[in-house]
């Protein structure tokens, strides 16, 4: 049975996808703030070495355009250096990541697929 971990389970796509899969009766484990700080780097490798998830669905972030503005230093560690973390925790135990973005990076209005390397124009 394939074992699903949510980050960002409170938020708005990781209740709807929470829901989703509990409608489905697909199993998951689902964490957000405060039981695990994604940015807690130690904690959130131990969490997911002990559950040995197949997928994670990596939906937390600072969400807040203007707050991310504000507050460059949290925006980063969550919404960047968090992934980082999570994309070599999930290397490690051989589980595949699935993270999302929002149009305010990326507004879609392209014919190329978007790649990690991928800038925006303006």
């Amino acid at each position: 049975m394939m074992k699903i971990f949510i980050t960002g389970v409170q938020g708005a796509l990781g209740h709807v996808v929470a829901g989703i899969l509990q409608s489905e009766r697909v199993g998951y484990i689902g964490a957000d703030l405060p039981e695990l700080d994604i940015t807690d780097f130690k904690k959130t490798y131990k969490t997911l070495c002990e559950y040995r998830p197949d997928v994670i669905l990596h939906f937390a972030a600072v969400n807040d355009v203007d707050g991310c503005e504000k507050d460059r230093e949290t925006a980063l560690r969550v919404n960047s250096m968090s992934c980082l973390a999570l994309a070599t925790i999930a290397s490690k135990i051989g589980a595949k990541l699935l993270y999302t973005s929002t149009n305010f990076v990326f507004d879609g209005n392209t014919e190329i697929p978007y790649v990690e390397n991928s800038r925006l124009i303006h």
